[in-house]
């Protein structure tokens, strides 16, 4: 994308691309290998209790000693794409009609 030999400027070149410049230097970190386990942990503790969200998941870690919070938790479940499940809650409940059932007996 972006040339350092060419001879445009680096400038005109991000304005061209319509990038910023500091997205230009950045480099992503990896994940430290303390992530890692916890993520490995996570995803085999996936197959045992889905059910689990992210607070539930927080205690579990922090009894096998981890110092981890829920949003460390929360975004690690994110990157290994944990979905709980949970069930859904039933707000509407269609209740039958009186004059329908009225109807019927007469």
């Amino acid at each position: 994308m972006v040339d350092t030999q060419n001879k445009l400027s680096i400038v005109k070149q991000c304005r061209l691309l319509e990038i910023h410049r500091g997205g230009l230097y950045y480099k992503a970190k990896q994940e430290s290998l303390e992530n890692l386990k916890i993520m490995q942990l996570l995803d085999q503790q996936y197959f045992n209790t889905p059910f689990y969200g992210c607070r539930k998941l927080t205690f579990w870690l922090k009894d096998l000693g981890f110092k981890v919070n829920r949003k460390r938790v929360k975004r690690l479940m994110q990157i290994i794409n944990w979905q709980t499940i949970y069930r859904e809650p039933t707000t509407t409940v269609y209740a039958v009609p009186i004059f329908q059932t009225e109807i019927s007996t007469i």
